[in-house]
């Protein structure tokens, strides 16, 4: 009997705060919606998200929750050149030209230039396009053309909006 009450005690604990999948379902910031990583669940969970926009307003609540870095443009540099090197195999070989400098109206830096290092073999690759954004809370991002498939697609289309406009600064990268 004293089982009985617990179990009880403790569905009726569960449906009170809300806990399990069902509730896990409505945290806008959920990817998998409380269920199992790969689970039916969880797949619908995302879409849902996706689609509903719900996940993207709150990603972007929680990031307006970060502080607004005060950076001067050589740190700036810095941490979009890193952005870069990072995707690299050989970082030290990276040698940049061509880059230029595009300050967005929600306060991001973008650096839009060429890129050659080194590849697995030893030999330079030659100058790829590339593309480095850092947001004014401090994260980065970067992306290189791969020169096709669909990433190479996309490139395009984000170094047309972002890049492919002109009137960036000429910055020594």
């Amino acid at each position: 009997m004293t089982k009985v009450i617990m179990l009880v005690g403790v569905a009726l604990a569960l449906s009170l705060t809300g806990a399990g999948p069902a509730a896990a379902q409505t945290d806008s910031c959920s990817t998998t919606g409380g269920y199992r990583e790969g689970s039916p669940g969880a797949v619908m969970a995302r879409i849902q998200g996706l689609s509903d926009g719900s996940y993207a307003a709150c990603a972007e609540e929680r990031r307006s929750r970060q502080p607004v870095v005060n950076w001067s443009d050589a740190q700036i540099r810095t941490v979009g050149r890193r952005a870069v090197t990072d995707q690299l195999r050989d970082p030290n070989s990276a040698s940049f030209r061509s880059v230029s400098r595009h300050r967005l109206q929600n306060g991001t830096t973008v650096f839009c230039g060429e890129v050659n290092a080194r590849n697995a073999m030893g030999g330079y690759t030659g100058h790829v396009r590339f593309e480095a954004s850092v947001s004014n809370r401090g994260t980065s991002s970067a992306q290189i053309d791969d020169r096709g498939g669909l990433s190479g697609a996309y490139f395009s289309d984000t170094w047309a909006q972002l890049c492919g406009r002109g009137g960036g600064v000429a910055v020594q990268f």
